[in-house]
């Protein structure tokens, strides 16, 4: 009970963190905002995006099976790398981040308890930015 809470709680944070950072009333510049994003995933993921950046959607995916808490840490992941790729410029990265965001967000949606529309929302926006990929030939 105290650890859920706790979890929570973490959650929660995180998620006010990331609205500062995109929603303050001072706006920071995309290199700006990649250092904080960079901040974010140290700080609530214990790695560096490149260490996550390097490995494939299903790695990221089979990284937590085994974490009884893995569902909070792939909801954080999956919301950074959503995140990060709205902001890189090399289209080949964006749409790669995009699918391991994708992935991490349907592996959440298959296992979790609880219907959550902004996650259903979430997974069909970058659905329909990878299909609108796929049909003008463009990377994204």
């Amino acid at each position: 009970m105290f650890e859920r809470d706790y979890i929570m709680r973490i959650l929660q944070t995180f998620f006010q963190d990331i609205a500062k950072l995109f929603r303050g009333k001072q706006r920071l510049d995309d290199r700006q905002q990649l250092e904080a994003l960079g901040d974010l995933y140290r700080n609530y993921l214990k790695n560096d995006r490149d260490y996550y950046f390097g490995m494939t959607a299903e790695n990221l995916v089979d990284s937590f099976h085994d974490d009884p808490e893995g569902m909070y840490g792939a909801e954080i992941l999956a919301t950074l790398l959503y995140h990060d790729a709205a902001l890189q410029k090399d289209e080949g990265s964006r749409k790669g981040l995009l699918e391991k965001s994708l992935a991490l967000y349907k592996h959440m949606d298959a296992l979790s308890k609880t219907f959550s529309p902004e996650r259903k929302e979430i997974i069909g926006s970058i659905e329909e930015m990878l299909r609108l990929c796929r049909e003008s030939g463009s990377p994204i």
